[in-house]
C-alpha cells in the first residue's frame, strides 16, 4: 500500500515568502508543529493508502486531465485556522488568483478518479497551505495575533503541473516523494 495524493507544488519565490513569514510566526510561544516550506504544497486530492497496481491508473488518469487542462496563476493571499480562531487544530495560507481554474482542475481531478474507483471527498475543496499544526488549541496565547492579521501577498506564480507523490509518515514527520509530474498545456 503507498499512501497518496494529488498537490501543487510552490515556486521557490513562495516558498521563500512563507519562510520569512514563518520566522515571525515562530516567536509565537505554543505547542504549534509548523511545516517546513519544503513540504508545503496545495493538496488536490488525497487518496490515502492505494495499492501499488492501483498507481499506473491513478497518474495515467491525473495526466490525461491535466492534458485537458491550462496553466494558470496563482498567489499567496492572507492567512486563517481550521475549524476556526476561536480553537485552532491548523494554520494556513490562504491562495488568490486564477482560483476558478483551480476549482475547474480539482473538481476534473475528482470525478475522473471517482470513475476509478476513488470515493470524492467528503467536504468541499478550500485551497490552503498547512503551514502548522496545533496540538493543545485551548493553551494557544494571545500571540497568535501575530499569526491571524498577518498579510500574506506575494507575486503570482503559474501553475504548470500537477505532481502525484507519495508520503512516508516518520516519527520526526512526513517525507513527500513525486512519483509522477503531469503537465497542463501552456496557454
Amino acid at each position: 500500500m503507498i499512501r497518496t495524493f494529488l498537490a501543487i507544488d510552490l515556486p521557490d519565490t513562495q516558498n521563500k515568502i512563507l519562510e520569512d513569514h514563518q520566522a515571525r510566526w515562530r516567536s509565537i510561544k505554543a505547542d504549534v508543529r509548523w511545516v517546513p516550506s519544503t513540504n508545503m504544497h496545495l493538496t488536490l486530492k488525497f487518496l490515502g493508502k492505494i495499492e501499488e497496481s492501483s498507481l499506473e491508473d491513478v497518474i495515467a488518469t491525473c495526466r490525461m486531465v491535466c492534458r485537458r487542462g491550462q496553466t494558470f496563476s496563482l498567489a499567496l493571499k492572507g492567512t486563517g485556522s481550521f475549524p476556526g480562531p476561536k480553537r485552532p487544530r491548523i494554520l494556513w495560507v490562504g491562495i488568490g488568483g486564477e482560483t476558478y481554474r483551480l476549482h475547474r482542475l480539482q473538481r476534473d481531478l475528482e470525478s475522473a478518479l471517482e470513475k476509478k474507483g476513488f470515493p470524492q471527498e467528503g467536504r468541499a475543496f478550500s485551497p490552503h497551505l498547512t503551514v502548522a499544526r496545533i496540538r493543545f488549541p485551548h493553551r494557544l496565547p494571545s500571540t497568535m495575533d501575530i499569526f491571524m492579521h498577518d498579510e500574506i501577498i506575494s507575486p503570482p506564480f503559474v501553475v504548470n503541473e500537477v505532481v502525484v507523490y507519495k508520503s512516508l509518515l516518520l516519527p520526526k514527520g512526513p517525507i513527500y516523494k513525486p512519483l509522477a509530474r503531469c503537465p497542463l498545456c501552456h496557454t
